[in-house]
């Protein structure tokens, strides 16, 4: 039997960088493979270390139980401590997230995705280019989200780095 499948975590904020490297670093470069840090895992410290919340409060604003947060939030602590103590690259990235934003359907591909930024509308379709897309209105647990993931075709690259790009798409076959 296998474990049930994790939920979107919601994610209020995305980080202002895609990841950090080490500066002026003295070991040996033979063990330079980066330390890859999920957006769940960042939004935890943000969360806990930045803001001073509770894991209590930080699990509510992120929509998982107070014990699945702890979980997230002590592999992000271990991640970076490894990235800190071997002189590692950090690369914030991946997860099982969602935004607090409109969700748009594109006309040409058939893509729902995705932006950020809910001031800003996008310009065009993050997997296809296209400029003909619309307001999609239902939020996205009403989405088929696992059914459209284990379906997808992904595009990490949205703006020039892997993952860090502004909105998620999917196109559903």
């Amino acid at each position: 039997m296998s474990p049930r499948p994790s939920k979107f975590r919601h994610i209020s904020k995305q980080p202002v960088i895609a990841g950090m490297k080490p500066y002026g670093f003295n070991g040996k470069k033979e063990n330079t493979d980066p330390v890859f840090l999920n957006l769940e895992e960042f939004e935890s410290i943000r969360l806990c270390d930045h803001l001073m919340l509770h894991q209590s409060q930080a699990a509510g604003m992120m929509g998982v139980s107070r014990p699945t947060f702890t979980r997230i939030y002590a592999r992000a602590r271990v991640k970076i401590a490894e990235a800190l103590v071997t002189g590692k690259q950090l690369i914030i990235e991946g997860g099982k997230i969602y935004f607090d934003s409109s969700w748009y359907s594109c006309r040409g591909c058939g893509c729902y995705f995705n932006n950020p930024e809910p001031d800003i509308r996008p310009e065009k379709c993050p997997l296809c280019g296209s400029r003909n897309f619309n307001n999609y209105e239902l939020l996205p647990d009403e989405i088929d989200v696992e059914k459209a993931l284990t379906k997808a075709t992904f595009k990490r690259d949205f703006c020039g780095k892997r993952g860090a790009g502004k909105g998620r798409g999917f196109k559903i076959r």
